[in-house]
């Protein structure tokens, strides 16, 4: 998954940058067989941390942060997924039985502001010290997956150090 943030306006990014749309549609280097690609933009919609976090930076706080990863397909009323998104989308579960030691930071959920595509929203969840206890976030991330199986949920952390 590539995973970008602009401070520009939205269509800005999505619009006649060529390095954009190759680092979208394949790994750096070019594309790799056997990948999907579903690139588009989303725009982060809510956020919901316990305690606050600020909105800027969203930047990881350390090298152990990493994330689960949710994308919804729009299955029936929009509405009714932006309003019961944290039911739907398995969030309600992961900030109920995280385990304390991956340190959830936030759960934010994205909207889909670009051309339909295959996903119309994505949840991600930011635990920033998931990496340091990797054996407990996979053991988690298969409950997620028996609680929610309609839907695929996976563990990303982040590969490319940016300024």
């Amino acid at each position: 998954m590539n995973y970008c943030i602009y401070n520009s306006p939205k269509h800005m990014s999505f619009t006649g940058d060529p390095e954009f749309r190759k680092l979208t549609m394949g790994a750096i280097g070019g594309p790799t067989e056997g990948v999907k690609c579903y690139p588009g933009g989303f725009e982060e919609v809510e956020t919901v941390a316990s305690p606050p976090v600020p909105v800027v930076p969203k930047r990881p706080t350390n090298q152990n942060t990493a994330y689960f990863v949710t994308p919804l397909k729009v299955d029936g009323d929009p509405e009714d997924l932006e309003h019961n998104w944290q039911a739907r989308s398995g969030a309600d579960f992961i900030k109920a039985n995280v385990p304390a030691e991956l340190g959830l930071r936030r759960v934010t959920f994205h909207k889909r502001f670009t051309p339909p595509g295959a996903f119309g929203y994505v949840v991600m969840c930011e635990c920033s010290e998931m990496l340091s206890h990797l054996a407990a976030a996979k053991e988690f991330l298969a409950k997620i997956r028996e609680n929610k199986s309609d839907l695929y949920t996976g563990l990303f952390q982040i590969h490319l150090p940016y300024p």
